[in-house]
């Protein structure tokens, strides 16, 4: 089964599937999918010719489970994280959405509504809060969705970074397809696209792949830039253990303190990477958001990175391959060591203000 339910596993899965699926003519291969979060990427994803089909499917996972030697009807193409793996992908993913010219229409004929110009740079910038898993998967009996509260971030301590980049001449749009707040900012080359009425689906993915690089706090459908070989800044993102380091970046984490007031180390961050809010809490550990002027700051430095192509002074690069080297001595993220990208980077200037802890 396809995990289709969140968009930062359907997309990145699809697309690996695509890449390692072949057909064979003694051999039936279906792929099955449930609650699908965007039905434009099914679309793309189905004329690519991946047999994916619906909800049934599980059933047949299920009913298989007791025929003998069960597991040698379930496929294994391995994880698809091997999609950022430039040697064993053979599809471009840019072309992959630009064959699509009836949403490539859609998407600057939206844009353009709103006054911009062909041409002209523009920002995609995802704030995670809870209100998306909320609305479309609600919590039953006592499950919920707080345990992932940690990455939640307020979207109006970007304005500052909006505001400094519309400067710099750029438009930012505001992702999302169910946020709790609107943005307190009004510009002419600004869009809350999450409190429009004409979102679609095709948007949401176009939009993420056109845009000159994307804004994050760590969310699903931000994985649409970095496959279509563009940027992210990842910024209040936590645990760094998912740093990514499998495409070109800049990884930015939120504060990280012990209750007695004492800021984490580098080891502590590598080491004590939680992906649950009571964790943290259990850990006496404070999760401290970054500051309008700490995000403003770190967005100017990216800036200024992505204008430079990239590129790292010889000091930089030193603390770059110091900081990598310890990411992967964890046994957790070693795995992945094959598919480090070489612009793949913690911020320079987080690293220089954490060197002495």
């Amino acid at each position: 089964m396809i995990d289709s339910h969140r968009i930062g596993a359907f997309i990145p899965q699809t697309f690996h599937l695509v890449n390692n699926y072949s057909k064979s003519a003694r051999t039936l291969v279906i792929f099955g999918t449930y609650k699908v979060s965007n039905q434009y990427w099914l679309k793309i994803s189905q004329q690519s010719k991946l047999p994916i089909y619906g909800w049934w499917v599980k059933y047949l996972f299920f009913w298989n489970k007791f025929l003998p030697s069960s597991e040698k009807f379930i496929a294994d193409y391995g994880s698809y994280n091997n999609v950022f793996d430039k040697a064993k992908t053979k599809l471009d993913f840019t072309k992959f959405i630009d064959a699509d010219f009836d949403t490539k229409t859609l998407g600057e004929s939206w844009l353009k509504s709103y006054g911009w110009t062909h041409g002209e740079p523009f920002v995609c910038l995802m704030v995670r809060d809870s209100n998306y898993l909320n609305t479309f998967l609600p919590p039953k009996g006592i499950k919920n969705w707080n345990y992932n509260n940690y990455r939640d971030s307020d979207v109006n301590t970007y304005i500052s970074a909006i505001s400094w980049l519309i400067d710099q001449g750029y438009w930012v749009i505001r992702m999302g397809k169910a946020m709790k707040n609107r943005v307190n900012f009004q510009h002419d080359k600004f869009i809350d696209y999450s409190f429009i009425n004409n979102q679609t689906d095709a948007l949401d993915i176009w939009l993420f792949s056109k845009a000159n690089f994307t804004i994050s706090t760590g969310v699903g459908p931000d994985i649409v830039t970095p496959l279509c070989s563009n940027p992210i800044l990842y910024i209040n993102a936590i645990p760094i253990n998912q740093a990514a380091s499998f495409f070109k970046s800049i990884w930015v984490p939120k504060k990280l303190k012990w209750d007695n007031g004492k800021p984490f180390a580098i080891n502590d961050y590598l080491n004590l990477s939680y992906s649950d809010s009571s964790k943290y809490a259990f850990n006496n550990i404070k999760i401290i958001d970054l500051s309008p002027i700490e995000i403003l700051s770190f967005v100017q430095e990216f800036l200024s990175i992505y204008n430079n192509d990239f590129k790292l002074s010889e000091i930089e690069l030193k603390e770059q391959f110091s900081f990598w080297q310890l990411f992967y001595s964890y046994e957790k993220n070693s795995k992945y060591s094959h598919l480090k990208h070489p612009k793949a980077f913690i911020s320079p200037k987080w690293l220089e203000n954490n060197r002495d802890y």
